[in-house]
């Protein structure tokens, strides 16, 4: 690199254009910006390369993502699913219900006899449904319900192994028997949609459960629970069900008192964040202001004993480390940033356990909406801005590659880039592909849990009840009368 030449600032004064100072010319340059301390110009071209590429990226935009679900009835009972295994991820421990992520509910919809968690959580809602009803209603129908309750509280999820032959009835339905809570689950349907008027074509089997309304959902229920066993009925149907009961949970007066309190609570808690950080930077300020004036009173010292001692004052205006050690500490009670991270992930876990509802990541330059749900904790999910399309960032490249897409000074891409850098080192950590297809049609049977299921189920049930072929418990007389008139009839030619 050539060095400083004052003969180019003549040549500069001739063409009338004012000379530049020596640290802004090539190599010199020795302000704040990338280019300070470069030692070539090839270094130089390299830096600027990088923030070249960088400015392209963030031109470009995010990058696009392949839609894994585009067709309507899937990406609807994904969204159901989703919907209800967040409720449960919130609100299980209120209403009683099982904790279920997102892989867990779908295996429950798509194989009902295969464990006794899609039971329960229909179990679960419907007695809280009734206990809510209980307190609210009056007469004959606050009676109905609380006998519907009373007979559901003595039945289990899956009708109780437990139910001895002829047992005493109680309104006409068996105490422990299978069909209590599908038939308590039905009265519901009829008695809470009892005032809605549906016309005979909307109640025809065969339609597109996915994308029905909460209440439509409920007259179908009363329909189908009355006609067939409730395992016989689509995935799809149990998803947009199961999210219909949790909105109507969502509805009762109890659970919107919770929902008060935890927004109360979560309030109270961003406003003590809100003034611990305002009394942290208050600190800092201080132990800046303070290392500044031990800065300017170890140089004052320094001149004074230079010139005392008769030499010149050349490092008058150069700061005595030691100096600046002495005074420049933190003031008392001032934290480091390792402290202050670790109190905003206190502040984050405490927050999360009064969460009530999940929130977006954010939005981009496109309104994509970028989700991380609680039920599915590998994935982000990627909404198109019409709700009519899904995609997935599944690893570190991707997640990558929507940094560098982002602009840091957007109106909407700004916040979503500085959660994502926040969380940057957790999402690494979790980020994968899902374990099994998204589509709930399409979700495997898992023989494993069925066998630990049928066991369990075997050990408790008593000498007179057993398991038919599809897993579904019936008394032995019932199958053994089943088996024999599925026995072929006995050829008499041959016989003779």
């Amino acid at each position: 690199m050539p060095a400083y030449d004052p003969a180019d600032d003549a040549v500069d004064s001739e063409h009338g254009l004012p000379p530049l100072p020596p640290n802004r010319r090539l190599g010199g340059y020795a302000g704040s910006g990338s280019f300070a301390g470069l030692a070539s110009a090839s270094d130089q071209y390299r830096e600027a390369s990088d923030k070249l590429r960088q400015l392209q990226a963030s031109a470009a935009g995010p990058p696009a993502l392949k839609d894994i679900i585009s067709d309507e009835r899937q990406l609807h009972s994904l969204m159901d699913a989703l919907a209800v295994a967040e409720f449960l991820a919130t609100f299980a421990g209120v209403c009683g219900a099982p904790l279920l992520n997102l892989a867990r509910l779908q295996q429950a919809v798509a194989w009902p006899l295969d464990g006794p968690e899609l039971f329960e959580t229909y179990c679960s809602l419907v007695k809280y449904l009734l206990a809510q009803w209980s307190h609210i209603e009056s007469g004959h129908v606050g009676a109905r319900v609380r006998r519907w309750a009373r007979c559901l509280e003595r039945s289990s999820a899956v009708g109780g192994f437990d139910a001895a032959a002829g047992c005493e009835a109680v309104n006409g339905m068996a105490p422990n028997a299978n069909a209590t809570w599908q038939e308590l689950l039905r009265r519901y349907c009829l008695l809470s949609r009892s005032s809605l008027r549906v016309r005979d074509s909307e109640l025809r089997a065969g339609q597109q459960y996915a994308s029905m309304s909460d209440d439509l959902i409920m007259v179908h229920a009363a329909v189908e629970l009355g006609r067939q066993d409730a395992w016989r009925l689509p995935p799809e149907f149990h998803l947009r069900l199961l999210h219909a009961l949790c909105n109507d949970v969502v509805n009762c007066f109890n659970m919107k008192a919770e929902i008060s309190s935890r927004l109360d609570t979560a309030i109270a808690l961003q406003v003590e964040k809100f003034h611990a950080d305002a009394e942290e930077r208050k600190k800092e300020k201080e132990a800046a202001r303070l290392r500044r004036e031990a800065a300017q009173a170890a140089r004052d010292k320094r001149a004074r004993e230079l010139s005392t001692a008769g030499a010149p004052a050349e490092g008058a205006g150069t700061p005595d480390p030691q100096g600046a050690a002495d005074g420049g500490g933190p003031v008392a009670g001032w934290r480091s940033g390792e402290d202050r991270e670790a109190r905003d992930a206190a502040l984050s876990a405490e927050l999360a356990r009064y969460l009530i509802r999940s929130e977006p990541l954010g939005m981009d330059r496109h309104h994509q909406r970028y989700w991380h749900m609680q039920s599915l904790p590998s994935i982000i999910f990627v909404e198109a801005a019409e709700g009519d399309s899904l995609g997935l960032i599944t690893n570190r490249s991707q997640l990558d590659a929507l940094l560098a897409g982002l602009n840091k000074r957007g109106s909407r891409e700004s916040a979503l880039y500085q959660v994502l850098q926040k969380r940057y080192s957790e999402f690494c950590s979790c980020l994968q592909p899902p374990s099994m297809p998204l589509d709930v049609a399409a979700v495997p049977r898992n023989r494993r849990a069925r066998r630990h299921w049928l066991r369990q189920a075997a050990t408790a049930m008593p000498a007179n009840i057993t398991l038919d072929a599809s897993g579904w418990p019936v008394q032995r007389h019932q199958q053994q009368q089943q088996q024999q008139s599925e026995e072929p009839l006995p050829d008499y030619q041959e016989l003779l």
